[in-house]
C-alpha cells in the first residue's frame, strides 16, 4: 500500500500536466522553465515501479516532448519552416534502430534512448507554439532569471546550509570541495545556471527598462559567475570564458572587456598559479599513482589518465570499437550511457560510424545555418531576434564543447535549450523570408 502512494502521485501529476498543457502548450511549457532548475534538483526522488526509480522530473520530461510533437503534427503545414527536419527525423530514427539491434529494453536503458530523442521531439513543437514576440520575451526573461535556485544553493552549500555529497576531488596538486548545492554533480548545479547567463546576457544588451532594473540584471550576472568558481568544474570555466569573450566582441562591449582586464590583472598571481595547475592534466607528465583509473601498468595510466581519466576511458572504448564487426561499427554496438564521458564516443557507440556521420554533418549544417540566422537579422535591424541568434549560438558552442568531455546529449536540460533555441531561430527566420519574399512578389505585381 505504501508503494502504491508515489506511484498514484506520480499518475496524478501526469494527468493534471498533460490536461493543462494541451489546452495551453506554449504559456505551460515557457513558465515551467522557471521551475525546471528546481525539479531537476531533486532527480533521486519518485517512485519505484518494476524495480527502477522513477524520478518525478521524468513526468514533464515524457510529456512535454511527447505531447508537443502530438499536438504539432496538426500544424505539419508549418513544418516547412524548420531547416533540416528531414535530418533531424533521420537521426531519431537511427537511435531507434540502434534501440531495437541492442534488444535491451529494461527501464534503464530506455530512458537514456528517451532522454537523447525526446528532446528533439521539442524542434518540432516548440517553435510553433511559442512565436509571437511576446512569448518570445517572456521565455527570454523566464530563462535569465531560471538559474537563481541553483545559484543560492550553491551559495548556501558554502555556508554550511546543505551538506556535500561528493567527495573531494584531486585536480591538479590541489584537492577541491566542489559545490554541487544538492545537486547529483557540480556540473548538474552549473548546468542551469550557464544557460541562465547566456540569457541574462541577451537581456542585458537589449534592456531597455530603468538603469536600476539595468543594475539588478548586471548584479544577478555577477552572482551567477561568482557562484560557478565554486564549482571548480574545468568545462564550465572554459564555455564561460569563450561564450563571454563572443559575446563581447559581438556586440562591442568593451566596457566588460575593460572590466575583466582589471580583474585579471589584479587576481594576476592567482591566475599563474591556479591555471597551469588546474589544467595540467591536460597532457599528463606527473606521476598518476593512487589515481582511481590507474591499472596495473603505470606507463599506461600515465599516458592515458590525460583529462582526469578521461583518456584512459577514451582509449578502453576506442580498443572494444576496433573489436567489433564491421555491421556493429557502422550502426552501433551497445547503449554506453554516460560511461565514455564524451558524447561524440557515445554516439560512435549507440549508432555507429554512420550515425555519427550523420550527427556531425547535422551540428555542422546548424552551426553554419546560426552565422547566417545571425547575420541575417542583424541586417534587418531586429535587435531582438539578432541577440536571441546569438544566445542560440553561445549554446551551440556549449553543446559542442561540453560534448568533448561530457556525454552532453544525454543531459536533458541542455538538449531541451539546444533544440528548442535552434528550432525558434531557424523558424522565425524562415517566417520573415518568407513574408519578405511575399512583399517582394506583391511589389512586382503592383509594379
Amino acid at each position: 500500500m505504501t508503494n502504491l502512494i508515489p506511484i498514484a502521485i506520480f499518475l496524478l501529476l501526469g494527468l493534471a500536466s498533460a490536461a493543462l498543457f494541451v489546452i495551453y502548450p506554449g504559456q505551460i511549457f515557457v513558465w515551467y522553465l522557471l521551475i525546471k532548475p528546481v525539479v531537476d534538483g531533486f532527480l533521486e526522488q519518485g517512485a519505484t515501479i518494476g524495480g527502477a526509480t522513477l524520478s518525478f522530473s521524468y513526468l514533464p520530461s515524457l510529456i512535454m516532448p511527447s505531447l508537443f510533437l502530438l499536438i504539432s503534427a496538426f500544424h505539419m503545414n508549418r513544418f516547412q519552416y524548420l531547416p533540416f527536419k528531414g535530418f533531424v527525423i533521420l537521426y531519431i530514427l537511427l537511435n531507434l534502430f540502434a534501440y531495437f539491434k541492442e534488444g535491451q529494453f529494461s527501464v534503464h536503458t530506455t530512458g537514456y534512448y528517451i532522454r537523447v530523442v525526446f528532446p528533439m521531439f521539442l524542434y518540432f513543437g516548440v517553435p510553433l507554439f511559442v512565436d509571437s514576440r511576446q512569448a518570445l520575451e517572456r521565455l527570454v526573461k523566464i530563462a535569465a532569471i531560471s538559474g537563481v535556485f541553483p545559484c543560492g544553493m550553491i551559495f548556501l552549500q558554502k555556508l554550511g546550509f546543505i551538506s556535500y555529497n561528493r567527495e573531494a576531488e584531486k585536480l591538479g596538486t590541489e584537492i577541491y570541495e566542489r559545490a554541487t548545492g544538492g545537486y547529483a554533480d557540480s556540473f548538474s548545479v552549473a548546468l542551469p545556471i550557464i544557460i541562465s547567463t547566456f540569457f541574462l546576457l541577451q537581456i542585458i544588451q537589449t534592456n531597455k527598462e530603468s538603469a536600476r532594473a539595468q543594475k539588478l540584471y548586471e548584479f544577478l550576472l555577477a552572482a551567477y559567475l561568482f557562484s560557478l568558481i565554486f564549482t571548480f568544474h574545468r568545462m564550465t570555466y572554459i564555455v564561460v570564458v569563450v561564450v563571454l569573450g563572443m559575446w563581447i566582441y559581438l556586440n562591442k562591449r568593451f566596457n566588460y572587456a575593460f572590466l575583466l582586464g582589471v580583474a585579471a590583472v589584479v587576481f594576476l598571481g592567482t591566475l599563474q598559479a591556479f591555471v597551469p595547475d588546474f589544467f595540467s592534466d591536460v597532457d599528463v607528465i606527473t606521476d598518476t599513482s593512487g589515481s582511481i583509473y590507474a591499472g596495473a601498468d603505470q606507463g599506461i595510466a600515465l599516458e592515458r589518465s590525460a583529462l582526469h581519466g578521461r583518456g584512459w576511458l577514451w582509449q578502453m572504448f576506442f580498443d572494444e570499437y576496433a573489436q567489433k564487426s564491421f555491421v556493429d561499427q557502422m550502426f552501433g554496438i551497445r547503449l554506453p550511457g554516460r560511461a565514455p564521458h564524451n558524447d561524440y564516443i557515445r554516439v560512435l557507440f549507440t549508432v555507429g560510424a554512420f550515425g555519427l556521420g550523420v550527427y556531425m554533418f547535422l551540428l555542422t549544417l546548424i552551426g553554419v545555418r546560426l552565422l547566417v540566422i545571425l547575420r541575417h537579422f542583424t541586417k534587418a535591424g531586429d535587435s531582438f531576434m539578432k541577440n536571441l541568434s546569438q544566445t542560440a549560438l553561445f549554446m551551440y558552442v556549449f553543446y559542442i564543447l561540453g560534448g568533448m568531455t561530457l556525454t552532453i546529449s544525454t543531459l536533458s536540460t541542455m538538449s531541451w535549450y539546444f533544440w528548442i533555441l535552434f528550432g525558434i531561430v531557424g523558424y522565425q527566420d524562415s517566417i520573415y523570408r518568407s513574408s519578405q519574399r511575399e512583399i517582394a512578389r506583391a511589389a512586382l505585381v503592383r509594379g
